[in-house]
């Protein structure tokens, strides 16, 4: 943050000492900051990575700022500035630690098996969450490339639309926007009708800034509703190797259409062969997309240029390192469509606090960004509901058993088969009558 005025830098870092991210002491996280003696930090202290239950720092070797950005990600911030030649005090280390950047976790990087790095070679690393987000008409934070454009001046500090005062001519803060929110640039932006007249207003970047709210504002605002800020941002094909398009074969944006990757320097369809025995390579290509699940199904595509047999593991970053066969054998009947959809459930604790990672707790889920309990009404009859609700978390199946929640907040009767990909798919009552006792308790696998 070295652009930031002292102003918003020591603003921010106090915010973030108040914010524990829930992932921080996350079971399976392969990522945790300490101080020099040892202690679990927060946000901002000396890099360790663990290894089989083994716990090292990590030498400055090889180093790079997309190794700093995954580890503040598997910590449950968004990126992180490092500076090598730290000191550590002990020469206990994981040494060249290489990453791309698209790894999952930071174990997954390539290392050498042994280290030759003194105790000033560790990694001091500081994490930040994003100043800015795309949302919905009304302000709902949503996934994918283009929405809205939200700011917030630090964590705890509420969202605002971003006024169109100032947003063109030389200004660079869509550009900075996009970045910040892992993207390459700013394809377009205009000016569209938002739900709510609270802004910053008079947002002025001059590109070099890390932060959204890093660049100058003005302290107050004169906009009206008819001033918010839609911003569609985009990666160079170089940084993504999926792409969406309609049944022509033309780019789309959004969240559905024929998939295609690039494999090399070619972009050619996905072939369905392989690719729809199971919900790893969706999964995979429409988290490259900004997404969290995929489902496809087979459609024609409008010519015959196809990747075979891809086949993925689930835990790729990228559907390009997913493998596949050199040549294919696939008609233009068989292509992918591919539509994409951020989670409708999530984990919480026995006080609500949201479980990253986790494999077992309280089922939460949202329909329309309104996050509720589900309720045991009809859910406990069987695990159907259990295995759609594990599988959208990425496990296999399920079991589920009744719980008390802090609040009763219900939706209820929800009645799966056990085929749906979401459990919003699932029917359900439009109210409820559930009490704190009956909230539902799942255990994946």
């Amino acid at each position: 943050m070295a652009t930031c005025d002292a102003r918003y830098h020591r603003l921010f870092v106090f915010a973030l000492v108040l914010f524990v991210p829930s992932s921080l002491c996350s079971s399976t996280s392969t990522a945790r900051l300490v101080s020099y003696n040892g202690q679990t930090q927060r946000s901002s202290g000396l890099l360790q990575m663990r290894v089989n239950s083994v716990w090292k720092y990590v030498c400055d070797d090889s180093f790079t700022r997309e190794g700093a950005n995954l580890a503040c990600r598997e910590m449950g911030y968004h990126y992180g500035v490092h500076r090598n030649g730290a000191s550590v005090g002990r020469s206990d280390f994981y040494d060249d630690v290489q990453c791309s950047g698209f790894e999952a976790r930071l174990t997954d990087c390539p290392r050498r098996s042994g280290h030759n790095c003194g105790t000033t070679e560790g990694v001091r690393l500081t994490c930040y969450l994003r100043s800015a987000r795309l949302t919905d008409y009304n302000g709902h934070a949503i996934k994918g490339p283009t929405g809205f454009l939200q700011m917030r001046a630090h964590a705890h500090s509420h969202w605002k639309f971003v006024c169109d005062d100032g947003f063109g001519n030389n200004n660079h803060a869509h550009h900075v926007a996009c970045k910040e929110m892992g993207y390459d640039y700013a394809r377009t932006w205009n000016t569209q009708t938002v739900s709510s007249d609270s802004f910053y207003d008079d947002v002025v970047c001059n590109g070099r800034e890390r932060r959204l709210t890093s660049c100058a504002r003005r302290t107050g605002d004169d906009c009206s509703s008819t001033e918010g800020v839609w911003l569609h941002c985009d990666v160079k094909s170089s940084t993504r190797s999926v792409r969406l398009t309609d049944s022509s074969g033309h780019l789309v944006t959004g969240s559905s259409g024929l998939l295609q990757m690039l494999g090399g320097t070619r972009w050619k369809f996905v072939c369905d062969d392989f690719f729809d025995s199971n919900s790893k390579g969706p999964d995979v290509a429409c988290r490259e997309l900004g997404y969290d699940i995929g489902v496809q199904r087979s459609v024609t595509t409008p010519w015959d240029s196809f990747y075979d047999n891809v086949k993925c593991s689930g835990r790729e970053s990228k559907l390009a390192f997913c493998p596949r066969t050199t040549g294919e054998d696939c008609s233009v009947g068989q292509g992918v469509w591919l539509t994409c959809y951020t989670r409708s459930v999530r984990l919480v604790a026995s006080n609500g606090n949201v479980l990253k990672n986790a494999k077992a707790g309280l089922l939460q889920m949202s329909n329309g960004n309104v996050w509720k309990y589900v309720c045991d009404d009809h859910f406990d009859a069987n695990n159907n509901g259990a295995n759609v609700a594990c599988r959208e978390l990425g496990y296999s199946q399920g079991g589920q058993r009744s719980a008390s929640t802090p609040s009763s907040s219900f939706y209820d009767d929800i009645q799966c088969t056990g085929n749906e990909a979401r459990l919003a798919s699932c029917p359900r009552s439009s109210s409820h009558n559930c009490g704190t006792s009956e909230g539902v308790y799942i255990t994946c696998s």
